[in-house]
C-alpha cells in the first residue's frame, strides 16, 4: 500500500519488518530493491535484489528487476548478465527481451537490440514499447524506413 501510494520510506520499513521475522524472505528482499529503485537509491536496490538471488538463484524476476537497476545505473553489461540469465530460465519473459534490448542499444549495440525486440514482438506482436524502441534502434543504425515503418506500427497499435 505504502509503495502504491508513494510513501517509499514507509515501504522499505514495511519489508524491513518483515525482513526482521524472517531474513530469508525473498520476496520481500525483492520488493524492497524495487522500492530502493524507485527512490534512486540503486546501491541499495542491487543489495537487496543479489540477496534475494543469493536465497533463490532461479528468480527470473529478481534477475530481470536487478537488471533493469544495472541499466538504469549504465552498467549495460551487467544488466544484459542479468537479463540473458533472466531469459536462460524463461525464454519466453517478454519484459525481459524487451529490456535486454534496451540496454544492447543503449552500448550502441544495435543489431543485437533489433533482436531482442524483434523476439520480443514474436511473443507479443502488440507490444507497443518493444516498437517504439525497435524502431529507435533501426534509426540509430540509419535504417530509416525500417525506423519509420515500426514507428507507425507502435502508433497504429495505441
Amino acid at each position: 500500500m505504502h509503495r502504491e501510494a508513494g510513501r517509499l520510506d514507509e515501504a522499505v520499513a514495511d519489508f524491513t519488518a518483515a525482513l526482521a521475522l524472517d531474513p530469508a524472505y525473498v520476496w520481500a528482499l525483492v520488493h524492497r530493491g524495487q522500492v530502493h529503485r524507485e527512490a534512486g537509491r540503486l546501491d541499495e536496490a542491487v543489495a537487496d535484489l543479489t540477496a534475494g538471488l543469493d536465497l533463490e538463484p532461479d528468480y527470473d524476476f529478481a534477475l530481470g528487476q536487478r537488471g533493469e537497476v544495472h541499466r538504469e545505473a549504465g552498467r549495460l553489461d551487467e544488466a544484459v548478465a542479468d537479463f540473458t540469465a533472466a531469459l536462460a530460465l524463461d525464454p519466453a519473459y517478454v519484459w525481459a527481451l524487451a529490456q535486454r534490448g534496451q540496454a544492447h542499444r543503449e552500448a550502441g549495440r544495435l543489431d543485437d537490440a533489433v533482436a531482442d525486440f524483434t523476439a520480443a514482438l514474436n511473443l507479443e506482436p502488440d507490444h507497443a514499447s518493444a516498437l517504439m524502441q525497435r524502431g529507435e534502434a533501426h534509426r540509430a543504425a540509419g535504417r530509416i524506413d525500417q525506423a519509420n515503418a515500426d514507428f507507425a506500427a507502435a502508433q497504429h497499435d495505441r
